[in-house]
């Protein structure tokens, strides 16, 4: 189903996919980890994140009509889950760049995550 999307969803990808890199080696699976983690900054249906910035806590997910704004402990888990999964990546040496200062935003996130360049806008800090 399209809809409703929630975090936790999210964060289970995020696991699985970790897994599967584990499992396999093959780096796909970092890639479509971090698939899943910009759906928290946006990269979503709704086209907005997820992710509060103001506050650190993650809305409820996105519905048909965008985003759900409750604010439940489940979905600010659920983000905060997938954070310290990609701080792990991140601390292996499997990313190319720091959730910290990931750019959901930036036209040319695809080539540097593949180049192993950092973008430069903090977006993703708790």
């Amino acid at each position: 189903a399209r809809y409703d999307q929630q975090p936790i969803e999210a964060a289970a990808m995020i696991a699985a996919c970790d897994a599967a890199y584990r499992a396999t080696a093959d780096r796909m699976w970092l890639r479509h980890a971090e698939t899943c983690f910009r759906w928290f900054l946006g990269d979503n249906d709704a086209g907005q994140p997820v992710y509060v910035d103001a506050t650190g806590g993650c809305c409820d997910g996105v519905q048909e009509d965008g985003l759900n704004r409750n604010r439940g402990a489940e979905s600010t888990l659920a983000w905060l889950y997938s954070l310290a999964y990609m701080y792990d990546l991140q601390a292996e040496g499997l990313l190319g760049w720091s959730p910290e200062t990931y750019d959901s935003e930036s036209d040319d996130s695809t080539s540097s995550r593949e180049s192993s360049t950092q973008p430069t806008k903090a977006s993703a800090a708790p």
